[in-house]
């Protein structure tokens, strides 16, 4: 009867260590699932951050061409009321004035 009432103990403290080692497992899970959780956010935020640098180069050059197409126009712009202006001065349409000063 003692050896059998020994043996129920070191079977409890073994089912008792098991639950124990089992619960400590189980812990540690969670914590290697958050670390890939966090390692996959950080992952997550570097492309979002790639991805939106890469967005404002894309919109400074597309800033850049706008400005040096609007450059034109004015300069164009600008030309064409010079043009207005010299053939104001003469009183004679734009045809009449490059005819008229084509002589």
């Amino acid at each position: 009867m003692v050896l059998q009432s020994a043996n129920v103990n070191n079977l409890a403290e073994k089912t008792e260590t098991i639950r124990r080692s089992e619960a400590a497992l189980v812990d540690k899970m969670a914590l290697v699932r958050e670390r890939l959780l966090a390692d996959e956010i950080e992952m997550d935020l570097a492309l979002v951050k790639e991805r939106l640098l890469a967005a404002v180069i894309d919109l400074v050059k597309a800033l850049a061409r706008m400005k040096e197409w609007l450059l034109e126009v004015v300069l164009e712009d600008q030309l064409e009321l010079e043009r207005l202006d010299l053939c104001k001065s003469c009183n004679l349409s734009h045809h009449q004035h490059k005819m008229h000063h084509s002589d």
